[in-house]
């Protein structure tokens, strides 16, 4: 398995590496495959609510570069991008310790907070480094 590769253990696999213009996950015998025309920035598979998070290039997809799909590939939601002034788009989504991140780039600073993968906000915005 490559660098981005999970198995999960509800059975869920999922294999990205940067670079790569593919993302795919598997789970009960059914693969879903999503391919781009740039390199995805990120690629994660999220529990709860169960999704697969993939950010986009901002190049293509501009700020509304990150995608929530339902794991039978269909897609729930775009995060929505943060209503400030040269807003660029998704840098990342990532799990750390203390729960799901996602890093939004503008032109005057890189913002975290929490996405909801219910309704695309984020929440408990603060500066990102």
């Amino acid at each position: 398995m490559g660098e981005k590769d999970l198995v999960d253990d509800m059975g869920l696999e999922l294999h990205w590496n940067p670079g790569d213009l593919t993302v795919r996950w598997a789970r009960g015998g059914h693969t879903i495959v999503k391919e781009f025309a740039d390199p995805p920035r990120s690629a994660i598979y999220v529990r709860e609510p169960a999704s697969v998070v993939i950010v986009e290039s901002m190049e293509s997809a501009g700020a509304l570069n990150a995608v929530v799909y339902e794991l039978d590939g269909r897609e729930r939601l775009r995060l929505q991008p943060l209503p400030v002034d040269s807003p660029i788009g998704f840098d990342q989504v990532f799990e750390s310790r203390a729960g799901l991140v996602a890093v939004f780039a503008t032109r005057r600073g890189d913002i975290q907070g929490v996405p909801d993968l219910t309704d695309g906000e984020l929440r408990e915005l603060r500066e990102w480094r």
